[in-house]
Protein backbone atom coordinates (compact mmCIF):
# COMPACT_ATOMS: atom_id res chain seq x y z
CA UNK A 1 0.00 0.00 0.00
CA UNK A 2 2.43 2.57 0.73
CA UNK A 3 4.77 1.94 -2.19
CA UNK A 4 1.46 2.40 -4.28
CA UNK A 5 1.13 5.92 -2.14
CA UNK A 6 4.61 7.06 -3.30
CA UNK A 7 4.23 5.83 -7.04
CA UNK A 8 0.80 7.54 -7.42
CA UNK A 9 2.30 10.67 -5.37
CA UNK A 10 5.10 10.93 -7.46
CA UNK A 11 2.64 11.02 -10.60
CA UNK A 12 1.04 13.69 -9.50
CA UNK A 13 3.76 15.73 -8.12
CA UNK A 14 6.15 15.25 -11.35
CA UNK A 15 3.12 15.79 -13.84
CA UNK A 16 3.32 19.71 -12.52
CA UNK A 17 5.91 21.69 -13.56
CA UNK A 18 8.63 23.63 -10.70
CA UNK A 19 11.17 25.36 -11.05
CA UNK A 20 13.22 24.32 -7.74
CA UNK A 21 16.37 23.21 -7.89
CA UNK A 22 16.78 19.62 -6.68
CA UNK A 23 20.25 19.25 -7.37
CA UNK A 24 21.39 17.25 -4.95
CA UNK A 25 18.02 16.32 -3.06
CA UNK A 26 17.76 12.92 -2.06
CA UNK A 27 15.65 11.47 0.08
CA UNK A 28 15.59 7.53 1.93
CA UNK A 29 12.66 5.94 3.11
CA UNK A 30 12.20 2.73 4.91
CA UNK A 31 8.94 1.18 4.98
CA UNK A 32 7.15 -1.98 6.54
CA UNK A 33 4.91 -3.90 5.43
CA UNK A 34 1.37 -4.60 7.21
CA UNK A 35 1.11 -8.06 8.95
CA UNK A 36 -2.87 -8.54 8.37
CA UNK A 37 -3.23 -10.52 11.93
CA UNK A 38 -3.31 -7.35 13.51
CA UNK A 39 -2.89 -4.17 11.69
CA UNK A 40 0.92 -3.71 13.04
CA UNK A 41 3.94 -2.87 10.82
CA UNK A 42 7.01 -5.83 10.72
CA UNK A 43 10.09 -5.00 8.57
CA UNK A 44 10.15 -7.20 5.24
CA UNK A 45 13.77 -6.08 3.99
CA UNK A 46 12.40 -3.70 1.37
CA UNK A 47 13.62 -0.17 0.35
CA UNK A 48 12.14 2.57 -1.12
CA UNK A 49 14.09 5.51 -2.15
CA UNK A 50 13.16 9.02 -3.48
CA UNK A 51 15.99 10.76 -5.42
CA UNK A 52 15.68 13.67 -7.68
CA UNK A 53 18.03 14.34 -11.03
CA UNK A 54 18.67 17.73 -12.33
CA UNK A 55 18.47 16.73 -16.03
CA UNK A 56 18.56 18.47 -19.74
CA UNK A 57 16.68 17.19 -22.61
CA UNK A 58 16.51 19.58 -25.54
CA UNK A 59 17.96 22.14 -24.01
CA UNK A 60 15.30 22.36 -21.47
CA UNK A 61 15.52 21.37 -17.65
CA UNK A 62 13.54 18.61 -16.64
CA UNK A 63 13.15 17.04 -13.38
CA UNK A 64 12.81 13.06 -12.65
CA UNK A 65 11.53 11.49 -10.10
CA UNK A 66 12.30 8.44 -9.43
CA UNK A 67 10.77 5.44 -7.38
CA UNK A 68 12.82 2.47 -6.60
CA UNK A 69 11.25 -0.96 -4.32
CA UNK A 70 13.19 -3.57 -4.40
CA UNK A 71 13.93 -4.50 -8.00
CA UNK A 72 11.03 -2.00 -9.13
CA UNK A 73 11.32 1.22 -10.54
CA UNK A 74 8.51 3.60 -11.58
CA UNK A 75 10.53 6.73 -13.51
CA UNK A 76 8.29 10.11 -14.75
CA UNK A 77 9.39 13.10 -16.10
CA UNK A 78 7.82 16.24 -16.75
CA UNK A 79 8.68 19.81 -17.39
CA UNK A 80 8.66 21.47 -13.71
CA UNK A 81 7.74 25.32 -14.23
CA UNK A 82 4.74 25.51 -11.87
CA UNK A 83 4.88 27.92 -8.33
CA UNK A 84 1.38 26.56 -7.89
CA UNK A 85 2.36 22.78 -6.63
CA UNK A 86 5.33 23.86 -4.49
CA UNK A 87 3.09 23.63 -1.17
CA UNK A 88 1.60 20.54 -2.13
CA UNK A 89 4.94 19.22 -2.86
CA UNK A 90 6.49 19.94 -0.11
CA UNK A 91 3.57 18.81 2.30
CA UNK A 92 3.61 15.60 0.63
CA UNK A 93 6.76 14.90 1.29
CA UNK A 94 6.97 15.49 5.03
CA UNK A 95 3.89 14.02 5.73
CA UNK A 96 5.33 10.74 3.30
CA UNK A 97 8.72 10.96 4.82
CA UNK A 98 7.17 11.26 8.79
CA UNK A 99 4.91 8.42 7.96
CA UNK A 100 7.32 6.26 7.13
CA UNK A 101 10.54 6.90 9.05
CA UNK A 102 7.96 6.57 12.19
CA UNK A 103 7.70 2.73 11.92
CA UNK A 104 9.89 0.94 14.05
CA UNK A 105 12.55 -2.28 12.30
CA UNK A 106 11.54 -5.06 14.30
CA UNK A 107 13.74 -7.62 12.36
CA UNK A 108 15.38 -7.84 15.60
CA UNK A 109 12.45 -9.41 17.12
CA UNK A 110 11.66 -11.51 14.07
CA UNK A 111 14.70 -12.87 14.38
CA UNK A 112 15.22 -13.75 17.80
CA UNK A 113 11.23 -15.52 18.08
CA UNK A 114 11.34 -16.96 14.19
CA UNK A 115 8.37 -14.91 13.66
CA UNK A 116 6.05 -17.05 10.77
CA UNK A 117 5.32 -13.75 9.07
CA UNK A 118 1.77 -14.88 9.86
CA UNK A 119 0.96 -14.46 13.38
CA UNK A 120 0.22 -12.10 15.35
CA UNK A 121 2.61 -10.71 17.54
CA UNK A 122 0.52 -10.67 20.70
CA UNK A 123 0.12 -14.48 20.42
CA UNK A 124 4.29 -14.76 21.26
CA UNK A 125 3.56 -13.10 24.63
CA UNK A 126 3.04 -15.03 27.64
CA UNK A 127 0.23 -12.88 29.49
CA UNK A 128 0.94 -13.83 33.28
CA UNK A 129 2.57 -11.92 35.98
CA UNK A 130 5.59 -14.08 36.07
CA UNK A 131 6.53 -12.65 32.09
CA UNK A 132 4.86 -9.08 32.51
CA UNK A 133 6.09 -5.84 34.41
CA UNK A 134 5.24 -5.85 37.69
CA UNK A 135 2.27 -3.77 38.12
CA UNK A 136 0.50 -5.88 34.93
CA UNK A 137 -1.26 -8.34 36.81
CA UNK A 138 -0.70 -7.65 40.53
CA UNK A 139 -2.52 -9.89 43.21
CA UNK A 140 -4.85 -7.92 44.83
CA UNK A 141 -5.11 -6.73 48.34
CA UNK A 142 -6.40 -8.63 51.49
CA UNK A 143 -9.51 -6.89 52.35
CA UNK A 144 -9.91 -8.34 56.27
CA UNK A 145 -13.29 -8.40 56.57
CA UNK A 146 -14.36 -4.82 56.22
CA UNK A 147 -15.06 -2.04 54.14
CA UNK A 148 -13.14 1.30 55.19
CA UNK A 149 -15.20 3.62 56.92
CA UNK A 150 -13.55 6.77 56.26
CA UNK A 151 -12.90 8.84 53.03
CA UNK A 152 -9.45 8.05 52.44
CA UNK A 153 -6.53 9.09 50.12
CA UNK A 154 -3.11 7.80 49.31
CA UNK A 155 -0.43 8.61 47.47
CA UNK A 156 2.93 6.78 47.05
CA UNK A 157 6.12 6.61 44.76
CA UNK A 158 8.35 3.62 45.36
CA UNK A 159 10.25 0.70 43.34
CA UNK A 160 10.12 -2.81 42.20
CA UNK A 161 13.73 -4.64 41.62
CA UNK A 162 14.24 -8.03 40.13
CA UNK A 163 17.09 -9.67 38.58
CA UNK A 164 16.50 -8.05 35.13
CA UNK A 165 13.73 -5.31 35.77
CA UNK A 166 13.36 -2.27 37.56
CA UNK A 167 10.77 -0.20 37.39
CA UNK A 168 9.71 2.70 39.32
CA UNK A 169 5.97 3.96 39.81
CA UNK A 170 3.54 6.07 41.34
CA UNK A 171 0.33 4.91 43.07
CA UNK A 172 -2.96 6.44 43.82
CA UNK A 173 -5.81 5.22 45.79
CA UNK A 174 -9.39 6.31 46.90
CA UNK A 175 -11.79 4.98 48.80
CA UNK A 176 -15.41 6.93 49.57
CA UNK A 177 -17.72 4.94 51.72
CA UNK A 178 -21.70 4.84 51.92
CA UNK A 179 -24.63 3.89 53.80
CA UNK A 180 -22.58 4.62 57.35
CA UNK A 181 -19.49 3.10 56.16
CA UNK A 182 -21.15 -0.58 55.52
CA UNK A 183 -20.26 -0.08 51.79
CA UNK A 184 -17.35 1.42 50.19
CA UNK A 185 -16.07 2.22 46.60
CA UNK A 186 -12.36 2.37 45.54
CA UNK A 187 -10.51 3.49 42.69
CA UNK A 188 -6.20 2.22 42.36
CA UNK A 189 -4.19 3.25 39.58
CA UNK A 190 -0.39 3.59 38.78
CA UNK A 191 -0.23 6.74 37.07
CA UNK A 192 3.18 6.50 35.83
CA UNK A 193 6.23 3.71 35.69
CA UNK A 194 9.41 3.78 34.34
CA UNK A 195 11.51 1.03 33.42
CA UNK A 196 14.76 -0.17 32.34
CA UNK A 197 15.01 -4.25 31.46
CA UNK A 198 17.81 -5.69 30.36
CA UNK A 199 17.96 -8.10 27.07
CA UNK A 200 17.50 -11.40 28.83
CA UNK A 201 14.56 -10.45 30.24
CA UNK A 202 13.19 -8.70 26.94
CA UNK A 203 13.72 -11.83 25.61
CA UNK A 204 11.94 -14.33 27.43
CA UNK A 205 8.75 -11.61 27.77
CA UNK A 206 9.05 -11.56 23.75
CA UNK A 207 8.83 -7.63 24.58
CA UNK A 208 8.91 -5.88 21.18
CA UNK A 209 10.95 -2.99 23.26
CA UNK A 210 14.82 -3.02 21.76
CA UNK A 211 16.52 -0.69 24.14
CA UNK A 212 14.08 -2.09 26.97
CA UNK A 213 13.51 1.07 28.64
CA UNK A 214 10.74 3.58 28.92
CA UNK A 215 7.72 4.68 30.74
CA UNK A 216 3.85 3.48 30.94
CA UNK A 217 0.57 4.41 32.10
CA UNK A 218 -1.39 1.86 34.11
CA UNK A 219 -4.31 0.16 34.03
CA UNK A 220 -7.63 1.81 36.65
CA UNK A 221 -9.27 -0.75 39.31
CA UNK A 222 -12.44 -0.11 40.54
CA UNK A 223 -13.86 -2.36 43.34
CA UNK A 224 -16.78 -2.35 45.49
CA UNK A 225 -16.70 -4.11 49.03
CA UNK A 226 -19.95 -4.69 51.20
CA UNK A 227 -20.40 -5.40 55.20
CA UNK A 228 -22.30 -8.98 55.49
CA UNK A 229 -21.33 -9.20 58.82
CA UNK A 230 -19.98 -6.68 61.89
CA UNK A 231 -19.31 -7.48 65.46
CA UNK A 232 -22.14 -10.14 65.37
CA UNK A 233 -21.01 -12.58 68.63
CA UNK A 234 -19.15 -15.51 67.42
CA UNK A 235 -18.76 -14.81 64.28
CA UNK A 236 -16.31 -12.75 62.43
CA UNK A 237 -16.63 -9.92 60.57
CA UNK A 238 -17.27 -10.96 56.82
CA UNK A 239 -17.02 -8.26 53.77
CA UNK A 240 -17.79 -9.56 50.08
CA UNK A 241 -15.58 -7.54 47.53
CA UNK A 242 -16.59 -7.20 43.17
CA UNK A 243 -13.72 -6.04 41.33
CA UNK A 244 -12.24 -5.01 38.03
CA UNK A 245 -9.27 -4.16 35.89
CA UNK A 246 -9.78 -1.47 33.10
CA UNK A 247 -7.73 -1.80 29.75
CA UNK A 248 -6.00 1.07 30.23
CA UNK A 249 -2.67 0.07 30.51
CA UNK A 250 0.03 1.26 27.58
CA UNK A 251 3.06 -0.26 26.16
CA UNK A 252 2.13 -3.82 25.67
CA UNK A 253 4.81 -4.46 23.20
CA UNK A 254 6.86 -3.81 26.25
CA UNK A 255 5.22 -6.39 28.32
CA UNK A 256 4.39 -3.60 30.81
CA UNK A 257 0.50 -3.92 30.69
CA UNK A 258 -1.96 -6.00 29.32
CA UNK A 259 -3.94 -4.08 27.40
CA UNK A 260 -7.05 -6.59 28.54
CA UNK A 261 -9.84 -6.48 31.40
CA UNK A 262 -9.45 -8.72 34.45
CA UNK A 263 -12.37 -9.00 37.16
CA UNK A 264 -12.25 -10.80 41.06
CA UNK A 265 -14.56 -11.76 43.35
CA UNK A 266 -13.69 -12.44 47.30
CA UNK A 267 -15.27 -13.06 50.68
CA UNK A 268 -12.82 -11.95 53.56
CA UNK A 269 -13.46 -12.16 56.82
CA UNK A 270 -11.12 -10.73 60.23
CA UNK A 271 -11.77 -10.54 63.66
CA UNK A 272 -10.47 -7.95 66.38
CA UNK A 273 -8.65 -9.55 69.75
CA UNK A 274 -7.84 -7.50 72.59
CA UNK A 275 -4.70 -8.51 74.64
CA UNK A 276 -5.70 -5.73 77.46
CA UNK A 277 -2.43 -3.88 76.77
CA UNK A 278 -3.76 -1.24 74.56
CA UNK A 279 -3.21 -3.29 71.78
CA UNK A 280 -5.31 -5.01 69.37
CA UNK A 281 -4.45 -8.28 67.12
CA UNK A 282 -6.79 -9.19 63.97
CA UNK A 283 -6.03 -12.19 62.15
CA UNK A 284 -8.08 -11.77 58.73
CA UNK A 285 -8.09 -14.22 55.28
CA UNK A 286 -9.64 -14.65 52.26
CA UNK A 287 -10.69 -16.72 49.70
CA UNK A 288 -12.23 -15.57 46.16
CA UNK A 289 -11.61 -16.19 42.14
CA UNK A 290 -10.17 -13.90 40.16
CA UNK A 291 -10.17 -13.90 36.03
CA UNK A 292 -8.11 -12.28 33.56
CA UNK A 293 -8.44 -12.27 29.24
CA UNK A 294 -5.06 -13.67 27.90
CA UNK A 295 -4.23 -13.46 23.79
CA UNK A 296 -4.24 -17.51 23.50
CA UNK A 297 -6.89 -17.95 20.92
CA UNK A 298 -7.56 -21.46 22.09
CA UNK A 299 -7.66 -20.51 26.01
CA UNK A 300 -8.91 -16.35 25.90
CA UNK A 301 -9.29 -16.59 30.19
CA UNK A 302 -7.23 -17.65 32.81
CA UNK A 303 -9.59 -18.43 36.02
CA UNK A 304 -8.02 -18.18 38.55
CA UNK A 305 -8.56 -19.04 43.04
CA UNK A 306 -7.70 -15.64 44.54
CA UNK A 307 -6.28 -16.20 48.70
CA UNK A 308 -4.65 -14.67 51.40
CA UNK A 309 -3.81 -15.26 55.22
CA UNK A 310 -2.64 -11.79 57.38
CA UNK A 311 -2.57 -10.26 60.60
CA UNK A 312 -2.67 -6.86 61.72
CA UNK A 313 -1.03 -5.63 64.93
CA UNK A 314 -2.54 -2.45 66.32
CA UNK A 315 -2.60 0.47 68.86
CA UNK A 316 -4.10 4.04 68.68
CA UNK A 317 -1.20 5.45 66.71
CA UNK A 318 0.10 2.70 64.60
CA UNK A 319 -0.79 -0.45 62.88
CA UNK A 320 1.64 -3.11 61.40
CA UNK A 321 0.50 -5.49 59.31
CA UNK A 322 1.75 -9.08 57.56
CA UNK A 323 0.24 -10.79 54.96
CA UNK A 324 0.67 -13.74 52.77
CA UNK A 325 -1.71 -13.57 49.31
CA UNK A 326 -1.82 -15.00 45.79
CA UNK A 327 -4.03 -16.93 42.92
CA UNK A 328 -3.25 -20.19 41.39
CA UNK A 329 -4.20 -20.08 37.57
CA UNK A 330 -5.02 -23.10 35.64
CA UNK A 331 -2.60 -22.51 32.77
CA UNK A 332 0.64 -23.18 34.83
CA UNK A 333 2.47 -20.72 32.76
CA UNK A 334 3.83 -18.41 35.13
CA UNK A 335 0.53 -17.17 36.62
CA UNK A 336 0.45 -18.25 39.87
CA UNK A 337 2.40 -15.43 41.77
CA UNK A 338 2.51 -15.66 45.76
CA UNK A 339 3.90 -12.57 47.71
CA UNK A 340 4.82 -11.66 51.22
CA UNK A 341 3.50 -8.08 52.37
CA UNK A 342 4.41 -5.65 55.28
CA UNK A 343 3.43 -2.44 56.14
CA UNK A 344 3.27 0.10 58.62
CA UNK A 345 1.59 3.15 59.30
CA UNK A 346 0.08 6.44 61.17
CA UNK A 347 -3.37 6.13 61.92
CA UNK A 348 -4.22 8.99 64.82
CA UNK A 349 -4.44 11.80 62.77
CA UNK A 350 -6.20 13.19 59.49
CA UNK A 351 -2.86 13.27 57.58
CA UNK A 352 -0.65 10.21 57.94
CA UNK A 353 2.31 7.96 56.64
CA UNK A 354 2.39 4.66 55.40
CA UNK A 355 5.38 2.30 54.53
CA UNK A 356 4.84 -1.17 52.54
CA UNK A 357 7.22 -3.74 51.15
CA UNK A 358 6.28 -6.72 49.02
CA UNK A 359 8.32 -9.96 48.74
CA UNK A 360 7.47 -12.23 45.69
CA UNK A 361 8.15 -15.69 46.39
CA UNK A 362 6.64 -17.57 43.21
CA UNK A 363 5.95 -16.25 39.62
CA UNK A 364 6.58 -12.96 40.60
CA UNK A 365 9.86 -12.23 41.21
CA UNK A 366 10.82 -8.76 42.39
CA UNK A 367 10.94 -6.87 45.80
CA UNK A 368 9.22 -3.89 46.25
CA UNK A 369 8.82 -0.60 48.41
CA UNK A 370 6.89 1.99 48.30
CA UNK A 371 6.03 5.47 51.15
CA UNK A 372 3.55 7.45 50.78
CA UNK A 373 1.04 10.18 52.56
CA UNK A 374 -2.51 9.09 53.95
CA UNK A 375 -5.11 11.64 53.99
CA UNK A 376 -8.40 10.39 56.05
CA UNK A 377 -11.33 12.15 56.49
CA UNK A 378 -11.78 11.14 60.18
CA UNK A 379 -15.99 12.12 60.61
CA UNK A 380 -17.20 8.70 59.48
CA UNK A 381 -19.27 8.86 56.97
CA UNK A 382 -23.50 8.84 57.88
CA UNK A 383 -22.45 9.90 61.75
Amino acid sequence: MLQVLLVHAAQIVVAAKNDIDRSGLEAFFSYSSCDPGNNWFTVQQAVVDVFFKKMYISGHDVGAVVIRQGEIYHEANSLLSSDAMKPFFLLLFFAVSSRVTAQEDYTWWNEIHQWDGVTSWNNYLTVAPAYFGPNALPVPELRKGLPDSLFTVEAAGGGHWSRGDKTYDTQLRMSVPFCSGKVAVEAYVVPLEFYAMDTVTRDIRAARDRDGKGYAGGDIYFSTIVELVRNKKGWPDLAFEAGLRTASGTRLGAARFTDAPGYYFDLSAGKDISTGKAITVRPSGLLGFYSFQTFDVQQLQNDCVLYGLGVDLRNSDYCLSAQICGYSGYKKNGDQPLVGRFTMQSIRSSLGWKVSAQLGWHDFDYRSLHAGIVWRLMKKVGK
